[in-house]
């Protein structure tokens, strides 16, 4: 029985160590099957038949498991700044169409000049000063 036991263990790091922690959460009845098989083989030959193995529960050492959280911290991390750049890229697109339709259609900068005004009062109360008088586009002048 000890014999067993320890061919099991031998066998069952042996084929997990092929496979990352992924591999053996998600195909954990697929390893189970390949130990039964090569523990099977082995104490077929003591007169030993394998009716059942299953993997229930892996311990990994503490060094690993913090190992392994600064590895997927440091994957979200790159995914963060991966979707932080691509956000930046958006915006330098939009910002280079907007910069078009005001070249095309000076009213445009008087507009968002007045709303970027208005925003900041609603937001504080606080006096403005802005430069008087406007320079009005051409459309406006009478």
């Amino acid at each position: 029985m000890d014999a067993t036991e320890m061919l099991t263990i031998s066998v069952l790091r042996n084929i997990i160590s092929k496979h990352s922690l992924t591999d053996v959460l998600t195909l954990r009845e697929s390893i189970s099957l390949q130990v039964k098989t090569e523990v099977a083989r082995a104490a077929a030959e003591w007169g030993v038949k394998i009716e059942q193995v299953e993997i229930k529960d892996i311990g990994l050492p503490v060094e690993l498991q913090k190992a392994m959280a600064a590895e997927a911290e440091g994957r979200r991390i790159a995914k963060a700044n991966i979707i932080a750049s691509e956000g930046e890229v958006k915006t330098a697109e939009y910002l280079q169409e907007a910069s078009k339709m005001i070249m095309q259609n000076p009213q445009i900068m008087l507009l968002r000049y007045l709303q970027t005004l208005n925003a900041v009062a609603a937001q504080q109360s606080t006096s403005i000063f802005f430069p008087f008088p406007l320079q009005i586009p051409d459309a406006y002048q009478t």
